[in-house]
């Protein structure tokens, strides 16, 4: 799947959602059972498992658009510096989207969420 691919299906369900002011739909986050149980070392392993998780980021970040959510957050649990600093850039190379991490929480954003001043 190409970046401009899954970028172009996130932004696209938030879009929809946005316009139709009628619906509105709930989201359960169910990222935590994308990384149960699972312990990551070393910047290769990283990679690999977001290679492998990534239709499921998809998929995930889709509901979370449809419910008119701005981003996700992915917590990976037990893994090493270079295992999440791997995540992390391949994540953003795979999806097109700003991808940041801050103790140890990886989020994947789709909206910049700025204040509008009337």
């Amino acid at each position: 799947m190409s970046p401009a691919k899954f970028k172009s299906e996130v932004q696209t369900a938030y879009s929809r959602a946005i316009g139709s002011t009628n619906s509105w739909q709930h989201y359960t986050d169910q990222t935590y059972q994308l990384f149960d149980g699972i312990t990551v070392f070393g910047r290769d392993a990283g990679v690999d498992l977001i290679q492998t998780l990534i239709g499921s980021i998809l998929r995930e970040a889709v509901e979370a658009a449809e419910a008119k959510k701005t981003s996700i957050q992915l917590r990976p649990g037990k893994t090493g510096t270079a295992a999440l600093a791997g995540m992390v850039e391949t994540l953003h190379e795979l999806s097109g989207l700003p991808v940041t991490e801050s103790n140890g929480v990886i989020t994947l954003a789709w909206v910049k969420e700025e204040p509008e001043f009337l």
